[in-house]
């Protein structure tokens, strides 16, 4: 039933950057109007005539802010997870909690596929070569990382966004995905196996289980004894599952490839701390949820439990404190892969963590995703796409392609539709610098541009001014034109632009087998055998 007030309700909001309109017509609305968090001092002091608390993770809810908040009927906590919140107290208060679980499981899952590519493919290290004129001419094993083509990909965590996980890097063709919960996960269509197996037998490894007394620090020096020296390490859960200098010992010394971590204990980890140093970890500010789309989604669904709450209705989300939590109850947050570009372009901003807006980017859910240039790579990159669930998938070519699933649109609608424009087109005289001045003028605003075709199909200064001038709001390069391009150029100094040293085919076992297959082209020839590939000059197309 409806709260009985003798007044109206008095609501404390801890941040703020989320606008609240319901809150103000339901009741009394102190709202904290500095950057960042809001100091303890003043949210205890706030607390104490409150009837509501709008909260956030970084907001401690604990025995000190319960004993003065003698008047709170209810939390409104803008997250899935809850550890900053005294549940037991909040029990025997007969407070009650709204959180925000199934929001945020796409977008944490996708900042997972980016940080986990990211790694892989030792992103963050080859923008750096990139930026300081370390590269300096195509190199066959320059910049070499790992692929997830025939991996093995074990996840500790089969909750939401481990399947959520899972079910995305089907897409990119791994040979098995195992996964280790306290109990197997009934129809998952993956294999559960036991924490030691999961170890030994992965690739990569994805923490994505929820914390608890059992399994913190079950990361540590043992468990990485176990892992295979080429694993790669990933965590989007809670850093309090992986000990932090047992890590660091791990990467140090070679007893694994590499890690690549959304959260960490402590958090944020000292800038002094030698994991940063390391060209073989890649560390994220906790931004797993950090899309505009999730954030305003969390925010309203905290307001609305606060608004059901004293409305008598049930809440959108109420957090049972009565049930403990499993590894699979809970989700947390926290060429082709050079999609995650747009994520690192958002990270290289140093905005401030404490900031609820901070390096908040764009999801591809519900997407449109233009392609210029429906070849195999092109094909390739929109089915994997498909698996991070956007609106739609466009495409132009010279014509249209037969069989494709996707929809054939011309060039200046797939320029004026697009939120991510992906150049995947071979170069010719047709479409030399085609994304010119007139091409940014018809794009989108908040649309992206990435290219991993070749440099001189983009007008590289039109470009410079388009992300100057906010014509669009970002870009991701494989290719430039020219190549290296010059460490001075302003696209350097862009924190909306990412340029990598051409590395789309730079994973050890493509490399390896480019360098195989044309010693059998050569070495056939001269037998007088069919080479394993010739390039036939009447049949070139769109693609590569």
């Amino acid at each position: 039933m409806a709260q009985k007030l003798s007044s109206k309700a008095k609501i404390v909001v801890t941040d703020s950057t989320v606008s609240l309109k319901k809150l103000a017509a339901i009741g009394d609305v102190y709202q904290y109007s500095g950057h960042g968090q809001m100091p303890r001092e003043m949210l205890l002091e706030k607390v104490a005539n409150a009837d509501a608390l709008f909260c956030l993770l970084r907001d401690k809810i604990d025995e000190e802010l319960l004993g003065r908040a003698t008047k709170l009927k209810v939390v409104g906590t803008m997250s899935v997870g809850y550890e900053h919140i005294d549940l037991e107290a909040c029990r025997k208060r007969g407070v009650r909690i709204g959180y925000t679980p199934d929001v945020l499981t796409d977008a944490t899952a996708e900042l997972g596929m980016a940080l986990l590519l990211a790694t892989a493919r030792r992103i963050p290290e080859a923008v750096r070569s990139a930026q300081t004129g370390g590269w300096k001419t195509w190199s066959p094993y320059y910049m070499c990382g790992k692929t997830l083509v025939d991996a093995v990909i074990g996840v500790y965590g089969m909750g939401k966004i481990g399947t959520c996980m899972a079910n995305k890097i089907v897409a990119f063709k791994p040979k098995r995905i195992i996964y280790n919960n306290r109990r197997p996960v009934d129809s998952s269509p993956f294999e559960f196996v036991s924490f030691d197996a999961l170890l030994a037998q992965s690739d990569f490894v994805i923490v994505c289980a929820a914390p608890s007394k059992e399994n913190a620090q079950i990361f540590n020096r043992d468990a990485f004894e176990k892992m295979r020296k080429d694993s790669i390490l990933i965590n989007i859960s809670r850093g309090i599952l992986v000990d932090i200098e047992a890590l660091e010992e791990a990467l140090r010394d070679g007893r694994i490839r590499a890690a690549g971590l959304d959260v960490t204990d402590p958090e944020p980890l000292p800038t002094a701390h030698p994991l940063f140093s390391m060209d073989n970890c890649v560390i994220l500010p906790h931004i797993g949820s950090a899309t505009y789309a999730t954030r305003d989604l969390m925010a309203s669904t905290t307001e609305q439990n606060i608004c059901n709450f004293f409305q008598g209705i049930e809440m959108v989300a109420e957090l049972n404190t009565e049930l403990p939590a499993t590894n699979s109850e809970l989700s947390f947050p926290q060429p082709y892969e050079l999609l995650s570009a747009e994520l690192w372009l958002l990270i290289f901003g140093n905005l401030e963590r404490n900031d609820l807006d901070s390096l908040c980017g764009k999801t591809l859910v519900d997407a449109v995703i233009g392609v210029y240039g429906m070849g195999k790579i092109g094909t390739c990159m929109a089915n994997k796409i498909v698996a991070f669930k956007p609106k739609r998938i466009i495409y132009n070519n010279r014509r249209p392609v037969d069989s494709s699933p996707f929809e054939f649109v011309s060039f200046d609608a797939l320029l004026a539709q697009s939120d991510f424009v992906i150049v995947c087109a071979a170069p010719s005289k047709e479409n030399a610098q085609i994304f010119n001045r007139g091409a940014f003028a018809k794009m989108r605003k908040d649309s992206i541009l990435i290219n991993i075709s070749r440099g001189i199909l983009v007008d590289i200064e039109a470009l410079e001014e388009a992300l100057r001038d906010g014509r669009i709001r970002a870009a991701g390069l494989d290719v430039t034109d020219p190549e290296p391009l010059p460490t001075d150029h302003p696209l350097f100094s862009m924190d909306n632009c990412v340029i990598l040293p051409h590395i789309g085919s730079a994973t050890y076992a493509t490399r390896d087998l480019m360098a195989s297959t044309t010693e059998q082209n050569i070495g056939n020839f001269f037998q007088g055998i069919e080479m394993v590939a010739e390039l036939k000059f009447a049949d070139l197309s769109d693609e590569y």
